[in-house]
């Protein structure tokens, strides 16, 4: 049977390898696709890892466990097509929503699995899954032509997000965010305003908008500490996105900054796009990342500096220190699979 090597955090800070048996051929409705590169996702990932992430301690619906098998980025080859798969050759270039591992059995009906566009390198095809889960929140958000968009967070996710914020007619779009060289790479990839996030946040962004406060704030950080300065950045009416999976509870005023404003807050996690659609007006996650696939093939979408490294696979785990203990310097991270 095929063999596949793939990552699993063990314990908190505990990267290690697990041999995974996979059968003789794919099941129907199955294809097996043999990675080539993945992208790591570093909030949730290092919120996985560091055992932060609030999935660990909600009861409802059960709390996560040890061990985790991380990634969900992943471009590869197809290598077997089982029965009843179409629109699916042997050899096709895919985006598979797939654990870091060398050879992933995917279930297409389950599975978000898309063919790559000629012409995608392998590195910006694997954002083209964080770039639908802010495209869900912007869709989320029902951001008409010509409104304000501030974003909180200027990772991948709040990269994305400012821009098609801009793709959907937003104006004066303003990212939040505290370590600078991200702030740089928002400004090359063509967002209107950047704020540093300090104490004087709120007020230099309702400066933007002349005192009135943005129509849409998202919340692309996971901290929940950002969560009221987004609620405190909205305009009257306005509309708080909470993209980020916030690691904790939030301590805000809801009199005044929720009764009084009149804002509405909508929970944008990428489960409410379903498939088939919860909600984002019929738009499924399989057709966002159709969507996203399209628009970085096509330049719509950019991806200048959100690429800082490409390492081989197998140090993985080195690879996860840096991005905990020096963003600045490491944002993107594409593991190389074709030696593995």
């Amino acid at each position: 049977m095929p063999a596949s090597r793939g990552l699993v955090f063990t314990a908190p800070w505990k990267v290690e390898w697990e041999d995974i048996d996979l059968p003789d051929g794919p099941p129907a409705g199955h294809v097996f696709v043999k990675a080539r590169r993945s992208v790591i996702s570093p909030g949730t990932e290092l919120a996985t890892l560091s055992g932060s992430h609030i999935r660990f301690t909600i009861p409802d619906p059960s709390p996560w466990e040890y061990p985790q098998r991380p990634g969900y980025c992943m471009v590869g080859t197809v290598a077997a097509v089982g029965q009843g798969v179409s629109g699916m050759e042997t050899g096709d270039r895919v985006l598979s929503q797939s654990p870091h591992r060398s050879m992933t059995d995917v279930d297409t009906e389950a599975v978000v699995v898309q063919k790559v566009p000629q012409g995608l390198d392998d590195g910006p095809a694997g954002l083209a899954r964080l770039s639908a889960i802010a495209m869900n929140g912007v869709r989320l958000a029902g951001l008409k032509l010509g409104e304000t968009a501030a974003v909180f967070g200027a990772g991948l996710l709040g990269q994305f997000s400012a821009q098609i914020c801009r793709l959907s007619g937003g104006r004066n779009v303003t990212i939040v965010d505290g370590i600078d060289a991200r702030l740089e790479i928002a400004h090359l990839n063509g967002v209107d305003q950047v704020v540093p996030a300090g104490d004087d946040t709120v007020e230099r962004l309702r400066e933007i908008t002349g005192g009135r406060g943005f129509d849409v704030v998202i919340e692309a950080t996971g901290n929940p500490d950002a969560v009221p300065d987004a609620l405190k950045a909205a305009a009257r009416g306005g509309r708080i996105v909470l993209t980020g999976s916030t690691r904790g509870t939030v301590e805000i005023n809801p009199y005044a900054h929720i009764h009084q404003t009149g804002v509405s807050v909508i929970g944008a996690h990428e489960n409410i796009a379903g498939n088939p659609p919860v909600h984002s007006g019929g738009w499924t996650s399989r057709e966002n990342v159709r969507l996203s696939l399209d628009l970085l093939a096509d330049g719509s979408l950019t991806t200048l500096g959100f690429l800082t490294d490409e390492v081989p696979a197998e140090r993985a785990a080195q690879v996860y220190e840096l991005l905990a203990n020096d963003p600045a310097r490491h944002l993107g991270v594409v593991l190389h699979w074709l030696d593995v």
